[in-house]
This record gives structure tokens, sequence and C-alpha cells, in this order.
């Protein structure tokens, strides 16, 4: 996941390490490493970046 950008939002960058940490403790679930292995990635984009 995507460091919250020199000019982002801290209270984002929190809350994104902080799913980050709890989704890495349920990894063991099948379902949950699918998501992480498969669609993870397209959240390190911002919308901007999305929209190009």
């Amino acid at each position: 996941m995507q460091n919250g950008g020199a000019a982002g939002n801290q209270e984002f960058s929190i809350a994104e390490k902080d799913i980050e940490v709890k989704l890495q403790a349920i990894t063991t679930l099948p379902e949950v490493k699918y998501f992480l292995d498969t669609f993870s990635s397209s959240y390190e984009l911002t919308l901007d970046e999305l929209f190009k």
C-alpha cells in the first residue's frame, strides 16, 4: 500500500497503516490473501493517476 505521500493527509496515512496491520494479521484466510494479492496494488494510485 501507499505511504500517504509527502502532500497527503496524515490521517489517511495513519488509517492506511492500521488497516494494513489488521489485514496482514488475517492473511491466513485464503480470501484475504487473494484480495491482497489481486487488488491491493490498485489502491496505490491517487484519483488523479487513476483517471489519466
